[in-house]
C-alpha cells in the first residue's frame, strides 16, 4: 500500500503507481493531472475533490468525502465501490464500462459511463440519493428529501431504449 495524508493535495504531474492499494487522504484533493493505480484507489477528503484537467485510471475506486466530488474527466474506472459523500454532490464521468458495487451515497449523484453500466447488488451495496440539491434539469425534487433517478444514453442503438439492470438479491 502507498499513500498520502495531510492538508490540501494537488496532483500537478502524472502519477501512476503499481500498488494494490493507493490511499490519498487530504483536506481537499485537486486532480489537475493523471492519477493511476494498478489496484484500489481510495480518495478521502475533508473538503471535496475536483478534477480540472486530470483523469483517474484504476480498477476500483472508493472514497469518503465531505463536500462536492467533481470527477468529470475521461476517467477509466472499472468498478465504483463504496463512495460516501457527506453534504455534497457526486459527479463521475467514466470513459469505460462501469460496475457500481457501492454503497454510493450523496445528496445528488450523476454517473455517466461509455458502454455498459451495471448496478451490482449485494449486502451493504447500492446507490443512495439523499436529496437536498435540485439537479439542473427540468425534473426536480418536489420538496424536502426526494430522489430522482434518470437513466439516459447518448449511444443507445437507434436512439433507444435504454436498459436499466440491477443484479443481486
Amino acid at each position: 500500500a502507498a499513500g498520502y495524508q495531510g492538508g490540501m493535495l494537488e496532483v500537478t504531474a502524472p502519477v501512476s503507481l503499481d500498488v494494490p492499494l493507493l490511499v490519498l487522504d487530504g483536506q481537499g484533493i485537486d486532480l489537475a493531472d493523471a492519477l493511476g493505480a494498478s489496484g484500489t484507489l481510495a480518495l478521502n477528503s475533508g473538503a471535496g475533490i475536483t478534477e480540472p484537467g486530470g483523469v483517474i485510471t484504476a480498477p476500483l475506486l472508493t472514497g469518503n468525502v465531505t463536500g462536492d466530488v467533481a470527477l468529470g474527466g475521461a476517467n477509466a474506472i472499472g468498478t465504483l465501490g463504496g463512495f460516501i459523500v457527506q453534504n455534497g454532490l457526486f459527479t463521475l464521468n467514466d470513459a469505460a464500462p462501469l460496475t457500481i458495487t457501492g454503497p454510493v451515497a450523496a445528496n445528488a449523484v450523476s454517473i455517466s459511463a461509455t458502454g455498459q453500466m451495471v448496478l451490482q447488488g449485494g449486502a451493504g451495496g447500492g446507490l443512495f440519493i439523499g436529496g437536498g440539491y435540485a439537479p439542473s434539469t427540468t425534473s426536480a425534487p418536489r420538496s424536502g428529501t426526494d430522489s430522482l433517478l434518470q437513466v439516459s444514453s447518448q449511444n443507445a442503438p437507434n436512439g433507444g431504449p435504454v436498459t436499466f439492470i440491477q443484479t443481486g438479491n
